[in-house]
């Protein structure tokens, strides 16, 4: 049980979430998620007898993307641009701070039915071009947000949440591995757009913040501290593609 705290974040984001830990409450079990930052200058107010946490989520690029096996948690970072960079001194003031009941989740390619993101954009690129060159040479796992989203209200509900010390950080995605190319691919397909793809390198696509090669995250442990079944991204791809055909 907590006293009576207000948080507000003065640099960089995270999604803090409060439940109610209240015996004989009616609202006794019930959370509520509060995306927290230095830009919308949102404020929590955690009520005594309420227990919260909060999670950092971070992407992939706080590695070299020149592996050719899943990265694990422990592996040494070496992000290669200033995106990358700046996610990584995230990382590491949340870990020199060290909070207690805390995590950090590294995660890649998250897309939803809302906001903007490749899902929504290659739905809309596909319905006014005839073709389009998506990039084939950076492989990854896709992340739906929806199911980040359920992971963490899981892990947040979770007894092993309670019994660490420290942060420790934890890697999500959905399973499987794809390239951007074959994840167009896909989105097209089942939206049923007949926008040609064609496969192009990196190279071929400058973009200011660097992106990896290779950024497919070891799942093991996560899945294993919090019994949690990750969705194949196939399938969690066409469910999002019905949320959007239904809007």
């Amino acid at each position: 049980m907590s006293d009576l705290i207000l948080e507000n974040i003065i640099k960089g984001k995270v999604l803090d979430v409060s439940m109610d830990r209240r015996a004989g409450s009616p609202t006794f079990g019930q959370h509520v998620s509060v995306a927290l930052s230095e830009q919308n200058k949102t404020q929590l107010l955690i009520p005594r007898g309420f227990t919260h946490g909060f999670v950092v989520l971070e992407d992939e690029t706080v590695f070299a993307g020149k592996n050719y096996q899943p990265y694990q948690e422990s592996e040494p970072t070496a992000p290669q641009g200033v995106y990358g960079q700046s996610k990584l001194a995230g990382e590491q003031a949340l870990l020199a701070i060290n909070p207690p009941k805390s995590v950090l989740i590294r995660t890649a390619w998250v897309y939803s039915s809302f906001g903007n993101n490749f899902v929504k954009t290659m739905l809309r690129l596909g319905k006014e071009r005839a073709q389009l060159g998506v990039i084939y040479d950076q492989v990854g796992s896709p992340t739906s947000a929806h199911d980040l989203a359920l992971a963490i209200l899981t892990m947040v509900q979770h007894p092993k949440l309670q019994s660490l010390a420290g942060t420790e950080v934890y890697h999500y995605s959905n399973e499987g591995v794809c390239s951007w190319y074959d994840f167009a691919k896909a989105i097209f397909a089942y939206a049923d757009l007949g926008c040609e793809v064609n496969p192009i390198e990196t190279k071929d696509y400058p973009t200011p913040a660097k992106r990896p090669h290779y950024s497919v995250l070891n799942k093991t442990k996560i899945k294993h501290d919090f019994d949690l079944k990750i969705p194949y991204w196939l399938d969690s791809l066409k469910r999002c593609l019905d949320v959007l055909s239904n809007q």
